[in-house]
């Protein structure tokens, strides 16, 4: 039987409630789906902002409710909680299609019809392509550029458009996108979504810890110091951000160099 409830997630610091939400999944399913969202809103900000410490927001049930109450129930406990506590909730809630929603009869006609157009974009042997160029276009991902203070640059149409026009190679800002990598130069990457304009955390104070000097040491001595973390990857030839994660505590060890540890130059 599925568990229809309520739930919040609270930071781990403050033990402030930052966010409500709703459910029927199992809370540390729910909480994984969170922590792996990517779409740039004022709660994946938090979560990230938790990340760069090792830590993870709380998830704690509110209310255990039928599944015919629950779109009303985060309602209500959203208006609740957004006079006591900062939520990072972007709506007053009862977003998406209610759990157990079945479409009509007529909807589903609908959708069949439209399946059986001939596709235009991806196509099957011996159909040909049409509006090949326009069926690229769909596919592209839009870019949100920002700078290094948090401020909003632009929307760029694709991976591709943004390298080309920024002049840096697409597999950094791919990084960028997966979290890999803070930033390129004087740039951020996220994938659009509706929030774009809004104001995010600078990250300076990061980027000078960065360009610090980095100690190497093998087996417990000290064998070698690096201008920047930069310089260590270029040398070692391994990538930056494996050498970031290793710095900033996410990483234990490089697989190709197991005997090695850097540290940053105190």
């Amino acid at each position: 039987m599925r568990i229809a409830q309520i739930y919040s997630l609270v930071d781990p610091i403050t033990n402030e409630i930052r966010y409500i939400g709703k459910t029927i999944m199992p809370l540390s399913k729910r909480l994984s789906t969170h922590y792996r969202d990517k779409h740039l809103t004022h709660k994946t900000c938090w979560i990230t902002s938790l990340k760069k410490v090792g830590l993870k927001p709380l998830i704690k049930s509110i209310e255990i409710c039928d599944e015919e109450t629950l779109t009303e129930r985060e309602i209500y406990w959203i208006s609740y909680f957004k006079e006591k506590c900062n939520l990072t909730n972007s709506t007053n809630g009862g977003d998406g299609l209610p759990i157990g929603f079945k479409h009509s009869g007529e909807t589903k006609r609908k959708i069949s019809e439209c399946s059986k157009i001939p596709n235009s974009g991806n196509f099957k042997k011996g159909q040909k392509r049409v509006n090949s160029e326009i069926a690229i276009e769909k596919t592209k991902k839009k870019i949100i550029v920002y700078d290094i203070d948090g401020n909003f640059l632009e929307v760029i149409k694709g991976i591709k458009e943004a390298s080309k026009k920024l002049k840096i190679n697409r597999s950094n800002i791919t990084a960028c996108l997966k979290n890999k990598l803070t930033h390129i130069r004087n740039f951020r990457f996220y994938y659009y979504n509706e929030n774009y304009r809004m104001k995010i955390n600078s990250i300076k104070n990061e980027i000078i810890i960065i360009n610090k000097p980095i100690e190497e040491y093998e087996n417990g001595i000290l064998v070698k110091e690096y201008n920047n973390a930069k310089e260590a990857s270029s040398v070692l030839k391994i990538k930056y951000y494996t050498m970031n994660n290793i710095l900033i505590g996410k990483t234990k060890k490089c697989r190709d160099y197991p005997d090695k540890i850097w540290k940053y130059k105190e």
